[in-house]
């Protein structure tokens, strides 16, 4: 077991990249009720060196279950430089998944109903 100098405490974010930034903020926020705390657009320099796609332009917003929680789902859609989609099966080295808990306990009954599409 490695020794390092620093302590991992908290998760910050998970990341996902997604196919349509607008779609998938209105999933999120309007399905789901997560709460949008940023959004941006940005081509800056070391977003080449950390996607290792140099030239990179890419639309971001960070979401939060709660404005008072500390992580967030940021979600990403290169704007250029865009990937294909790919086959997301469970079995393939690489997939992931989001896991939130929902209140069913009726304290939040009376609101209107919402359909994932």
């Amino acid at each position: 077991m490695c020794n390092p100098p620093w302590q991992l405490s908290k998760l910050h974010h998970v990341g996902l990249t997604v196919q349509d930034i607008e779609r998938s903020i209105a999933f999120y926020r309007d399905t789901l009720g997560l709460t949008l705390v940023a959004r941006r657009e940005t081509d800056a320099d070391y977003l080449g060196v950390q996607t290792g796609f140099p030239g990179v332009r890419l639309a971001a917003a960070s979401l939060r279950l709660s404005p008072e929680s500390s992580q967030s789902l940021e979600i990403v859609q290169y704007l250029t430089q865009a990937g294909e989609s790919i086959e997301a099966l469970t079995n393939r080295p690489g997939s992931s998944h989001v896991c939130l808990l929902v209140d069913v306990s009726g304290r939040h009954r009376g609101g209107a109903p919402c359909a994932a599409r």
